[in-house]
Formats: C-alpha cells, sequence, structure tokens
C-alpha cells in the first residue's frame, strides 16, 4: 500500500511542477516554453528543495520566487538562495500545508489598502 501512495504522490508533484513551471513567468525569453533552459533550471531548483525540504515539499508560488531567482543567479546560488528564504527570512508557517502565515499576511496588506486607498480596495476587495 505504501508503494501505491509514494507513486501516487510523485505522479501530482511532477503534475504540479509541469503546470505551475510553465506558468512561470510565460513572456519572459528564459522561460519561453516547456523544454527551455529556463523552466528546465526552475524545475530542479524546485524538486531539490522539496527533496531538501520535505515539510514544505513543492508549495504554489515558490515556482515565482525561484523562477525570478534564475533569472539574477545560476541553479545552485538560486536552490541556497530559496532555502534561505524559506527557512530563517519568512515566518514558519509561511509555506506549510495551511499557509498560514502567507494567508495574514494577505489580510494585513488588504486592511493596508483598506486604509489608505478606500476606491482600489473597494474594486479589488
Amino acid at each position: 500500500m505504501n508503494a501505491i501512495i509514494t507513486v501516487i504522490v510523485t505522479l501530482l508533484t511532477t503534475y504540479a511542477y509541469y503546470f505551475t513551471t510553465i506558468r512561470t513567468f510565460p513572456d519572459h525569453d528564459f522561460f519561453t516554453g516547456p523544454t527551455s533552459e529556463g523552466i528546465k533550471s526552475l524545475r530542479r531548483v524546485l524538486r531539490a528543495y522539496s527533496v531538501h525540504n520535505p515539510t514544505v515539499g513543492y508549495c504554489q508560488s515558490l515556482n515565482f520566487i525561484s523562477g525570478m531567482m534564475l533569472l539574477l543567479m545560476n541553479e545552485e546560488d538560486a536552490f541556497w538562495l530559496l532555502s534561505t528564504v524559506v527557512e530563517e527570512l519568512l515566518p514558519p508557517l509561511y509555506f506549510d500545508s495551511s499557509m498560514m502565515d502567507a494567508y495574514i499576511d494577505q489580510l494585513v496588506l488588504s486592511h493596508i489598502i483598506s486604509l489608505h486607498l478606500p476606491k482600489i480596495h473597494k474594486y479589488v476587495f
């Protein structure tokens, strides 16, 4: 039974990598097409990070953070910077399965916009 669950999780993770990476900066030349060097690099960084930190594994939005890093540095540096951002700089629940801290940030931002830009808040939220 454990082997079946492992295969299912692997397939779902591969599916998530594939579809989220091809949506990462699709208009940027580095990430154009599913076989571009940028997409291949992004997938390698995300896979390596999910093995490095199985508690977080792969989480949506890591692709955009990693993608931006790959525009500025090589894969290894992007991997270690991603590790530092997720594990040292952001709150502990930012990328866990609940993403509670990310949700709290969104609520705080919404509140600040409502106070300082009420017309935009009414339109957006």
